[in-house]
């Protein structure tokens, strides 16, 4: 359901986090330590996740029965300079 979202407007996600069994946080700092190239992001979770390094790249999406809405696929885009 998230890529055809995406898709309708011509994004795609890149790639997604391992799950390490630990903090949702501490996977996606992982995840960005192993790829340094990588300068802007967004990450989307129906969780609040409040780590300093995710300030302006995080979204908390509905519950996860509702999931990803227009408005937040309208706020990656901002984010991501789409």
């Amino acid at each position: 359901l998230i890529n055809s979202i995406f898709s309708k407007h011509g994004l795609q996600i890149g790639d997604k986090t391992p799950q390490l069994r630990t903090k949702r946080e501490t996977e996606i700092k992982s995840w960005l330590d192993k790829h340094p190239e990588v300068k802007n992001f967004v990450v989307l979770d129906d969780s609040l996740l409040s780590a300093d390094y995710l300030n302006g790249h995080f979204i908390k999406t509905s519950n996860y029965f509702d999931g990803l809405d227009e408005t937040d696929v309208q706020k990656a885009m901002d984010i991501l300079n789409c």
